[in-house]
């Protein structure tokens, strides 16, 4: 019975992987994959002009200093620039129709894995009058404007990396 189980669980995994393939390969001109050699690259949305897409290694990649000293140029760059991100949202206090939450890496960024800490993660506040996202665990897609500054409650460093003004959608695996 248990083996049976388990042939029957690794079968389920495997058709989930090649199905995700298959659809990742399936003519879609959106791309699904982040960078992977930490620089920003670029997307045209449909009928829209060129965007910035950021790599999770450029945030990642500055070790926190108080007050952002020390700060890599590159992300120094971004400030105030519409960048593209890709992730998985961390709700923070909402459960549906979320307009503000946390966007990270990967889904072991959260509760269960091993937190990114604080460059790893980037607090997201939707536009006005945006339709707020469910609470999914399937990838995101966010497009705002880039800010680097602290934003601390009651002394606490909540984060250091913003995206303001976002739109953001689910896009699935």
């Amino acid at each position: 019975m248990e083996r049976t189980f388990v042939l029957i669980a690794t079968l389920l995994v495997a058709l989930g992987i090649t199905s995700a393939f298959a659809r990742a390969a399936g003519g879609d001109a959106t791309p699904r994959t982040l960078r992977l050699d930490g620089g920003v690259g670029r997307v045209r949305p449909p009928g829209g002009a060129t965007t910035d897409v950021l790599d999770w290694a450029v945030p990642t990649s500055y070790e926190y200093e108080p007050g952002l000293a020390g700060l890599p140029e590159r992300i120094r760059a971004l400030e105030g620039k519409a960048v593209v991100m890709r992730g998985f949202l961390l709700a923070i206090s909402q459960l549906d129709d979320i307009h503000e939450f946390i966007l990270v890496p990967n889904h072991s960024s959260c509760c269960f894995g091993m937190p990114v800490g604080i460059s790893g993660q980037v607090q997201v506040t939707l536009r006005k009058n945006e339709r707020g996202l469910p609470n999914t665990s399937e990838p995101i897609e966010v497009r705002g404007t880039f800010r680097a500054v602290e934003t601390k409650d009651q002394g606490i460093l909540l984060s250091i990396f913003r995206l303001d003004d976002a739109t953001a959608k689910v896009v699935g695996y």
